[in-house]
């Protein structure tokens, strides 16, 4: 099944597609969210690369996903902790996939010539996507606007309470830390709904 949410084009790959082929004409993120695939593969539009990324983290049914993004954005994917590409997304990726850097795709490689060059990223589930793991976009979301300050009191600003990671940044925190923060996170808002 291949999804394009330009018509003409969609059109014109109808014309010469084989049998066993189904074109949709269809925006490509809302179909991501509410179809069941196992695999996906896509030369995802740049911009929407993370949001691609967070749609196949939350469909259960994606086991695999081979993309075609933005080198930078594959960077930010497979970044360790203190490296300047480091973020929200590295730590959704690590999350829910393994991930493997299968190459870079050069400008030359595209017409119209991007600004940038891609890459191709590999995602492989490891986690499944449960009810209440908002919580940890909710979390993350908050600790990176501010991800050069010390973390602990990015956390306490988040949470309303301290979780001891040291004394790191935000950069800095490992998903395991993270994660602890995430599960202080729902224990404040047990005891304030409980």
């Amino acid at each position: 099944m291949a999804v394009e949410v330009d018509r003409r084009l969609c059109s014109a790959l109808a014309a010469g597609s084989p049998p066993n082929v189904q074109l949709v004409n269809a925006e490509g993120l809302s179909f991501l969210l509410a179809g069941r695939f196992r695999f996906v593969y896509s030369n995802t539009p740049y911009y929407l690369s993370a949001a691609i990324v967070a749609a196949g983290a939350r469909n259960n049914s994606v086991r695999k996903m081979l993309l075609g993004v933005q080198k930078e954005v594959a960077e930010r994917m497979t970044a360790k902790e203190g490296e300047e590409q480091y973020g929200r997304l590295t730590l959704l990726v690590k999350r829910y996939f393994s991930t493997r850097l299968v190459g870079i795709m050069e400008r030359e490689m595209f017409y119209p010539k991007p600004k940038v060059m891609g890459a191709v990223v590999e995602l492989e589930r490891i986690r499944e996507w449960e009810e209440g793991d908002d919580a940890f976009e909710e979390v993350t979301r908050c600790l990176f606007s501010g991800r050069n300050k010390r973390a602990s009191k990015m956390i306490k600003a988040c949470v309303g309470r301290e979780v001891e990671v040291g004394d790191k940044r935000v950069e800095e925190l490992s998903l395991e830390e993270v994660e602890r923060v995430v599960q202080a996170y729902r224990d404040v808002g047990r005891r304030d709904h409980g």
